[in-house]
């Protein structure tokens, strides 16, 4: 009767070198999630969409107390691209704003500090990913600047 069993079940049906195509995808998964490079390379793609950019503050912010030094420097690096693309879209939307009831050059001083801020933070998400895939340290991670 255990003999029955044995050949039957699904563990004895498997040679001992497959591997299941499930708990391929599931590691993937479970590597994107956990605190990681899968990870930070994630945030700095949902960075870089602009639309997704909470998400990645979401996840800097779980994550943030990692044992790995070089996982909490890209963490951090994360926050202060936020900071640095909010602050910079707040202050040029309220220029914007304002100019539209004096002059036009201050409308177009707060479109320019709005591309400044959208082009200075894809400037740090693709060196932050090109760091995360390196798996390299961030050289001064807690700079405003690129």
């Amino acid at each position: 009767m255990t003999d029955i069993r044995a050949r039957h079940s699904l563990h004895a049906q498997q040679e001992p070198g497959e591997r299941q195509p499930r708990s391929r995808r599931q590691s993937i998964s479970r590597k994107a999630l956990s605190p990681g490079f899968a990870n930070t390379a994630l945030c700095y793609l949902c960075l870089l969409s602009f639309a997704l950019s909470p998400v990645a503050l979401l996840f800097s912010l779980a994550y943030a107390h990692t044992d790995h030094g070089i996982h909490r420097q890209h963490y951090y690096y994360i926050r202060t691209t936020i900071a640095v693309l909010v602050i910079g879209l707040s202050a040029g939307a309220l220029l914007v704003l304002i100019g539209a009831n004096t002059s036009p050059a201050v409308i177009l001083s707060g479109v320019g500090i709005v591309a400044a801020a959208a082009l200075t933070s894809i400037a740090r998400c693709l060196h932050g990913l090109v760091r995360s895939f390196r798996k390299a340290p961030l050289r001064n991670h807690r700079t405003y600047l690129i």
